[in-house]
């Protein structure tokens, strides 16, 4: 965050890039009538203790996992009251943010109101990381329960932190509800269709020749639906985004030319970027557009309906 000195030297071009970056960015959040009775003063107050003030044991089962995974189950958790204040600040400060952002101009920006802007989202993205960080534990705990492997349950963890980071955005914190059994609703879905692909999978490896499996490709028109991305509306397009991993979204994003400039990349080119196999890449894209396939058959979409 720029210094108020700092700011002074921005060009006027420099200010207008950033009113625009401000205003092509949708900001979500989940709002409750009691944001226009709150304060600042009444947000920025936190509860103390803002976390569990208890040394936690290492069950034996997670002991047996290699040193960086047994930590995540030692994450310190938050107290109810410091939860509900991080799930209110982290949505106060986006609805702020967002009232001012109404008010920005992008061809004269208030160099003022695109400083308030910016620092209420860099604060709220503060809120949360903190409420994230606090869960990845219950991630662990809930991942360990669907894997059967050291390898799978590395694989599991890196989807549940994303499903984790949507479920963040997505909690009304509002009806009174701990975060923790939301969170493990949406955890225990996610893995049951996890669970649901593998047996499919293995049902149709199972009565498929190599050479068959080596020339499989997912369902077209879901290849179509990822193609497809200028039409797909921002909500839509986020809620897809979020059924990946770091892995996975990197494969489709360059594969089909999510949000680039730059032609779409062969399995090859993405095997010599990523570091993988050209199988493993297909695989991880093949596994990836299961996961749009059973998103979109989950809401009910169809391709004719995904455009903006």
């Amino acid at each position: 965050m720029a210094t108020a000195t700092q700011s002074t030297r921005l060009t006027r071009n420099q200010w207008r890039e950033r009113s625009k970056a401000l205003l092509q960015n949708e900001i979500s959040f989940i709002h409750t009538p009691l944001f226009l009775k709150l304060t600042r003063a009444e947000i920025d107050k936190a509860p103390q203790p803002l976390v569990v003030d208890e040394a936690v044991e290492l069950d034996p089962e997670a002991a047996r996992l290699p040193t960086h995974l047994s930590r995540l189950f030692q994450a310190p958790l938050l107290t109810p009251a410091g939860e509900a204040h991080l799930f209110r600040r982290m949505n106060y400060l986006k609805f702020r943010a967002n009232q001012i952002r109404s008010r920005i101009d992008a061809d004269k920006p208030r160099a003022p109101l695109v400083r308030e802007a910016e620092e209420m989202l860099s604060q709220a993205e503060d809120a949360r990381r903190l409420i994230v960080e606090s869960n990845v534990r219950l991630v662990a705990s809930v991942a360990r329960k669907f894997a059967r492997s050291t390898g799978e349950f590395e694989e599991l963890l890196a989807e549940g932190n994303a499903i984790l980071v949507y479920a963040v955005d997505k909690f009304d914190f509002s009806r009174g509800f701990r975060f923790s059994t939301y969170a493990t609703h949406a955890l225990q879905r996610h893995y049951y269709r996890v669970l649901q692909r593998q047996q499919r999978r293995r049902k149709f490896e199972a009565g498929c020749t190599v050479e068959m499996l080596s020339e499989s490709v997912p369902a077209a028109p879901v290849e179509e639906a990822a193609r497809d991305y200028p039409r797909l509306s921002a909500q839509l397009l986020r809620d897809m985004r979020a059924q990946l991993d770091e892995r996975e979204l990197q494969i489709i994003a360059e594969r089909f030319g999510w949000g680039q400039e730059s032609p779409e990349k062969t399995l090859k080119e993405l095997s010599g970027d990523m570091g993988l196999s050209k199988e493993r890449v297909r695989q991880l894209q093949h596994r990836a557009l299961e996961k749009l396939r059973d998103f979109l058959v989950e809401q009910g979409i169809t391709l004719d309906e995904c455009g903006a």
